[in-house]
């Protein structure tokens, strides 16, 4: 269904997310979701560990693949961005099977100028 939905990573996952294990319940919510742009709103998270931005990143690599929905990372600081960054190009040029851009939104010009300061 050609829609939009926007997920509150914060409400599901709080302000720190550290394991593995909480990519689960945001992989499930996009799947049930019937639109196929979905944005992942990181307002209010303030970490994310690499063990978690790992598997995030090879949870939602895999699901774009499977149902074609368009997963979009907003409002992210610039931590999060950064080890999402560094997530994906740890991936090996024989284990990339797709090609894809990383896209962050801003809400606020703040955010998006506190990001640009940061690199």
């Amino acid at each position: 269904m050609n829609c939009d939905s926007i997920i509150p990573v914060y409400e599901l996952l709080g302000e720190n997310v550290i394991s593995r294990t909480s990519s689960q319940p945001l992989m499930q919510i996009i799947r049930d979701t019937p639109c196929d742009y979905v944005e992942l709103d990181f307002a209010g998270v303030r970490f994310i560990s690499r063990s978690f931005a790992d598997q995030f990143h090879c949870d939602k690599m895999q699901l774009c693949l499977e149902s074609g929905k368009q997963i979009i990372v907003v409002n992210a600081n610039d931590e999060i961005v950064s080890m999402l960054q560094v997530v994906s190009k740890t991936i090996t040029a024989g284990e990339r099977w797709m090609k894809t851009v990383l896209v962050y939104k801003y809400t606020h010009y703040w955010d998006l100028e506190e990001y640009l300061l940061s690199i």
